[in-house]
């Protein structure tokens, strides 16, 4: 064979190759980079809506645990549950308490760990069990109202959760009404967990925020007890179930909140529900 015509053969076999090795012009990158956009637009909410469901199962999971803790500590104390103050050892009054102390590791100049001092620490030791996952995002919120109970800006929740204060100690859950008087005669209390009727729908642990809804609440999470006030015709209460899961940091009255009811179970609930399980059952 001509060297000519060996030279032409071996071109033609490195033809292809040179046209792979070929670099993307501009518009095919630009086009990738597109489709690329395109598809974390798709993803990325479906990849926070499932992130976010896990938190929920998260809380919810403490929660439970936290009514188990509860349950077992009834079960050495004649089937009365840890005070509403103390299972978190917030002090009895106000007069002995520092406010705000769900950000607040002691109280009482520090002698006393919130937590770790609280009747339910031993059934429960895992401090981290206290708070929800999803809280810290949400409990700085700016531009919401706080009322006068916090100033917490840059601060560590020790504890996201309070407790039904109309189950345990009754001269505790006496609360003024407007009206006069102490305790609402629509309001029913309970010395124990046992003697609670229809205990899947009494709520035990809930879920709060660090903001006042003025439709809601008259106070945010500013303590472990839940206390829900009724004052006919129209109902109202001075603390509501939690808004801040299954919903968007800018929507952050429009969510739901984990209750641990009194039977054991756990489900998200609306705020609007407060109401409904926060104080009174059959």
């Amino acid at each position: 064979m001509e060297k000519g015509a060996l030279t032409r053969i071996l071109r033609k076999t490195d033809a292809p190759m040179k046209r792979l090795s070929r670099a993307f012009t501009l518009v095919e990158l630009l086009v990738v980079v597109a489709i690329i956009a395109l598809l974390l637009s798709i993803l990325l909410p479906a990849l926070t809506k499932a992130k976010e469901h896990v938190r929920v199962i998260h809380c919810s999971s403490g929660l439970r645990q936290i009514a188990i803790a509860q349950f077992t500590y009834a079960s050495e104390n004649r089937s009365r549950p840890a005070h509403s103050k103390l299972w978190i050892n917030s002090g009895l009054t106000w007069t002995n308490a520092v406010r705000h102390h769900w950000h607040t590791r002691t109280r009482d100049g520090g002698a006393i760990d919130l937590i770790e001092d609280g009747l339910l620490y031993p059934y429960l030791n895992t401090r981290d069990i206290y708070v929800c996952p999803t809280f810290p995002q949400y409990q700085d919120l700016a531009g919401q109202n706080t009322g006068s109970h916090c100033n917490h800006t840059n601060v560590e929740a020790v504890y996201s959760y309070s407790m039904n204060s109309y189950i345990g100690d009754v001269s505790f859950a006496r609360i003024p009404q407007s009206g006069g008087g102490t305790t609402p005669t629509n309001i029913t209390l309970s010395l124990t967990l046992s003697g609670i009727d229809r205990a899947s729908e009494v709520l035990l642990f809930t879920e709060e925020n660090t903001w006042l809804n003025p439709v809601r609440n008259r106070n945010p999470l500013n303590d472990p007890d839940f206390r829900t006030v009724s004052q006919d015709p129209t109902p109202t209460w001075s603390d509501a179930i939690g808004s801040y899961h299954i919903t968007t940091i800018n929507a952050p009255n429009d969510g739901k909140g984990n209750v641990a009811f009194a039977d054991g179970h756990t489900e998200l609930v609306s705020p609007d529900d407060t109401g409904k399980y926060g104080h009174h059952w059959p």
